[in-house]
């Protein structure tokens, strides 16, 4: 930055070019927030709509107590908004402050430079409207006025030791997030431009008052100022030197002042006379160089009314036996009142009465949520030292040096006790065996209070900013997703239906089986509540109103309509296909369906293929890889050569035609009432989109089975079943073991077909698009990829309806890396970096001295380890990985017990203070043994048992055998083929030999 010397006023009565000007305070009470009516309940009236808005190079609040001492400046100063340039704070998103919400826009920057941020107060946030995170330079937020839309654009130019390539840059990011700026909007620019504008006008753009000589990028600023006919409201007025330098520089003494103004805020002409001050203040004070500038704005902001707010109640009430006793009586009461009327309702009065009776249970006894008051770790002794800090400011800046150095001392002894109270409270859960409040405590502890910034954006790549304009988005999307040329609804003549009363045992069975805590669908009752109609008319008129439902057919509305609320499935996802929809249904349907699931499953389950590994009573993903992994080990030792695809359907849940699905159940000798009912409910089903807080109007489903639903998983893999099985017919070719083809391994939706030639799996993956697409599914070939495990072949290609397939060497399966040299080490490796990143992120809970060493190794083997051992089962290790598995445990311990390689401790001692010895690679040949004694004892895993010992035709390599999944096992517990068998098939010998190899561990 270019420094200028310049003449400051010697006091704040000082006559300025001959004008006297009063020195404004800035703890002056500008206007009272208690003491204003509003005429308008959707308009917020500040000092007759007088706006206090800042910005403010603050150097950083990623540092601990600078968000705090901001917020207490803000207080102080009387603001309502505040613009942050150099926040540094990671990512981007909103958190929520003591008296407001910050939104920030940052980077995930090792260093986590620049970065931009605004804070609106609690009135403020009434109004807000949207936020655009642009940059780590450049964000964007818009507020309602009476006037129309307010943005505000919160910036931080490049320093001028940057280039000119990266300060283009910077504008073309204004640019960018001025698109949407309409031309009635009012605009605001404002944030460290690291620009001088100098003293004089120039044009209608600066005013007269600026403050020393322009430079170069002053002259771009105003270029840009005149491009977007904006004006630089701190060169208006005028005031003296000190009420205009925004920035002081290092060099500056008593003897050489060096200030500059580089702060601007820039507003559009149109709206420039509703600026009635723009000044800095020196007096304010957060440890940074610079000052802040503050406008006072004069314009009406309004209300943005919530259309759609949860009611939320306090489910640890109903832990109470009172509160429960009362909720049943109440319930009980009030249905006794209309006892003999409710006979003669229909369905749907019949549920309003009893819907709107466990809501008054709900609102009227057990009561709202009662949130507890977040503890602080800030101290007023700490924020007395910050005033004093302050006074020194521009006065003394050897006591403001102590004082700023008392007051990291005490936020760190605060943090430090504030941790300590945190540690007693985890550990007073873990000891009353509160399993729910310890992991709570935890995350609270681990993570901050941020919430990501939703972009979302229309097919043409325009980022929506209104409401509206996303709530239209997001129909047009889901109208198009589920869209189908459905036919008219199968109707079954009454006479010819045939099914079995619910019972009232199926209905508590399916009450019982269903879990705790689970988000509410569209009639606001709570699954807690509904277990607790115990009393025999609460329960019996549960049971006869899903009767009446399932013996007519006639579904209440409340039950056909699903909210959708959407999950990102990547990190800043920001178009609508990058998000998951998932179906919030009343618990009620849920039961029914529950029950409905308990007596369809074994019929649905008849016939599905052993290759199906998704979706099914005792299989998993481990069962999966272990199958896929062994199997490619074994052709590699036989020189067998293996092409696979790995199949990505595009949306495939959301895909299922619905009249195809009814026919795969009546093939099945479902009964009919059961058909019936899901008929119903996917012909007849609306579903509302839940954006932000509003909800859409009703979208037509007209294809998919529900995510969230407990229905959809056996509906699909019954409907995938049906696919795979008239695709693959007539199709004998596979991998050959034990005279059995195995040709297809399935989890739900992703698919892995296998080969060994090319021209056989050309022929199955194009016959199963052929049939998948006459069932509504389509193969997505820009994410279907071919791997070739071969010592002599290395490329082939394959085509998906004459659309080349990408060949890849390594691709992630079912979360685990595999690869075409069935080598296990880069899955590894990557699983240690993931469970290190999560200790990184949990680092001030493992590591605090204030919690027991016990309490943090037990949390480490919850959050950190678990995510190590995923897929553990399926490893072949090796030495080296081996290696690698101990060094990420002894790197744990270390940092644990807060030791440095500097310290020169051996790993011996550091287990001597841990108390322990490695248990990372015991509790895989453990868990190893277990599993593998688990799969051959059941009849249910034939199609594993027969790859982990069958044999496939070929001819091994001369030389070393190849480490094999079943060579590591032989190898650690020393026993032949034969006799580990035999170990398997006895779960008495299997604990014996993991006895044994944990004493040998240990010694």
């Amino acid at each position: 930055m270019e420094e200028n010397n310049i003449t400051q006023a010697a006091s704040s009565e000082q006559p300025f070019s001959g004008i006297a000007v009063l020195r404004i305070s800035p703890s002056t009470n500008v206007y009272d927030l208690s003491s204003n009516k509003t005429n308008c309940d959707n308009k917020i009236k500040i000092n007759n709509s007088m706006l206090k808005i800042a910005t403010w190079n603050v150097k950083t609040i990623f540092q601990e107590g600078k968000l705090e001492n901001l917020e207490k400046e803000m207080s102080r100063l009387k603001l309502d908004i505040v613009g942050i340039s150099e926040s540094r704070l990671k990512g981007s998103g909103q958190m929520k402050c003591k008296n407001g919400t910050m939104y920030f826009s940052g980077n995930d920057d090792r260093n986590h430079y620049n970065g931009v941020a605004i804070i609106l107060s609690e009135d403020i946030n009434k109004s807000f409207l949207n936020v655009l995170a642009i940059s780590d330079r450049v964000m964007l937020i818009q507020l309602k006025t009476t006037l129309g839309i307010m943005c505000i654009l919160q910036v931080y130019a490049p320093q001028a030791d940057k280039s000119d390539m990266e300060v283009e840059l910077f504008y073309d990011q204004i640019n960018e997030a001025l698109k949407i700026v309409k031309k009635n909007d009012i605009l605001l620019v404002m944030g460290d431009f690291n620009s001088k504008i100098g003293q004089g006008s120039n044009g209608l753009n600066v005013g007269q008052y600026g403050l020393g000589e322009r430079n170069e990028r002053g002259d771009r600023l105003i270029q840009f100022c005149t491009e977007k006919d904006l004006i630089i409201t701190n060169t208006y007025f005028k005031l003296p030197p000190r009420r205009l330098y925004t920035w002081t520089s290092p060099q500056h003494r008593k003897d050489n002042i060096v200030r500059n103004q580089i702060d601007f805020i820039l507003i559009n002409k149109k709206f420039r006379n509703s600026i009635k001050s723009a000044k800095t203040y020196p007096g304010a004070d957060i440890r940074s160089d610079h000052n802040p500038v503050i406008i006072e704005m004069k314009v009406k902001l309004k209300k943005i009314q919530k259309k759609f707010v949860p009611k939320s109640i306090d489910l640890e009430r109903l832990k109470d036996p009172i509160c429960t006793r009362a909720v049943s009586d109440f319930i009980e009461d009030e249905l006794s009142k209309v006892e003999v009327e409710f006979e003669e309702y229909n369905i749907n009065d019949k549920w309003n009465y009893l819907k709107n009776t466990i809501n008054k249970a709900q609102d009227n006894i057990i009561g709202p949520t009662k949130f507890d008051k977040r503890k602080e770790w800030m101290t007023n002794e700490i924020m007395e030292l910050m005033d004093k800090r302050r006074s020194y400011k521009n006065k003394d800046q050897t006591k403001y040096k102590e004082t700023h150095t008392e007051i990291r001392r005490k936020i760190r002894k605060a943090k430090e006790t504030f941790m300590m109270e945190r540690c007693a409270e985890i550990e007073e859960a873990q000891r009353k065996h509160d399993l729910f409040n310890v992991h709570k405590k935890i995350k609270e502890v681990i993570n901050k209070k941020t919430k990501p910034c939703s972009i979302l954006k229309d097919k043409n790549g325009n980022v929506l900013m209104t409401l509206e304009s996303k709530l239209n988005r997001w129909i047009e999307y889901v109208t198009e997703l589920f869209e189908d040329e459905r036919s008219e609804q199968p109707n079954i003549e009454t006479s010819e239906l045939n099914g079995t009363i619910i019972t009232r045992g199926e209905i508590e069975n399916a009450l019982g089986k269903a879990k705790n805590r689970k988000a509410v669908g569209i009639d606001n009752i709570h699954i807690e509540v509904l277990k607790e109609l115990k009393t025999e008319k609460g329960i019996l008129t549960l049971v006869k109103l899903i009767n009446e439902v399932y013996k007519t057919g006639i579904i209440p509305d409340d039950w056909l309509k699903s909210t959708f609320i959407t999950l990102p499935k990547k990190l800043n996802a920001q178009n609508c296909n990058e998000f998951r929809t998932i179906s919030l249904m009343s618990h009620v349907i849920k039961v029914v369906l529950r029950v409905i699931h308990s007596r369809i499953y074994e019929k649905c389950e008849e016939g599905i293929s052993e290759t199906q590994f998704g979706f099914r009573s005792g299989f998993g993903t481990r069962e999966a890889l272990l199958t896929y992994n062994v199997l490619m080990q074994k052709c590699k030792e036989m020189n067998v050569d293996v092409y696979t695809c790995f199949i990505d359907y595009e949306k495939a849940f959301d895909r299922v035609k619905h009249e195809k699905l009814i026919e795969i159940l009546k093939s099945k000798k479902i009964h009919d009432w059961d058909i019936r009912l899901i008929a119903n409910l996917y012909w007849k089903q609306i579903a509302n989109i839940k954006v932000e807080s509003d909800l859409s109007s009703g979208v037509v489903i007209k294809r998919g089975v529900r995510q969230g639903c407990i229905l959809s998983p056996l509906l699909f893999n019954m409907y995938s079943e049906t696919i795979f099985k008239e695709a693959l017919k007539d199709i004998n070719s596979g991998i050959k073991i034990n005279n059995y083809t195995i040709n297809n391994l399935r989890y739900a939706d992703d698919t892995v077909l296998l080969a060994t030639n090319i021209d056989d799996l050309n022929n199955m993956v194009n016959k199963l698009s052929e049939i998948s697409k006459e069932y509504g599914l389509n193969i997505n070939i820009s994410k279907t990829k071919l791997m070739i495990n071969s010592k002599t072949v290395n490329n082939a290609q394959l085509q998906i309806n004459n659309t080349p397939v990408e060949l890849v060497h390594h691709y992630k399966y079912l979360g685990f890396i595999v690869n075409n040299k069935c080598d296990h080490k880069q899955e590894i490796r990557a699983r240690i970096e993931q469970a290190r990143a999560v200790f990184v992120k949990m680092n001030s809970l493992l590591t605090s001295l204030n919690l027991p060493l016990q309490l943090r190794l037990r949390i480490v083997k919850c959050y950190v380890f678990s995510v190590l051992y995923y897929g553990m089962e399926s490893w072949i290790l090796k030495q080296d990985v081996m290696k690698n598995l101990e060094a990420f445990e002894m790197w744990v311990y270390r940092r644990m017990l807060r030791i440095s390689w500097k310290d020169r401790i051996t790993n011996k001692t550091v287990l001597q203070r841990m108390g322990k010895e490695c248990e990372v690679l015991v509790t895989i040949k453990k868990r190893k043994l277990e599993f593998f004694g688990h799969v051959m004892r059941n009849d249910k895993y034939n199609l594993v048992q027969l790859v982990i010992d069958g044999e496939i035709v070929g001819k091994r390599s001369v030389g070393r055998p190849i480490t094999s999944w079943i060579g590591n096992i032989k190898e650690w517990y020393n026993l032949t083929d034969m006799e580990l068998y035999e170990a398997a098939q006895c779960k008495k010998t299997s604990s014996i030999m993991i006895a044994h190899l944990q004493l040998e561990t240990a010694d």
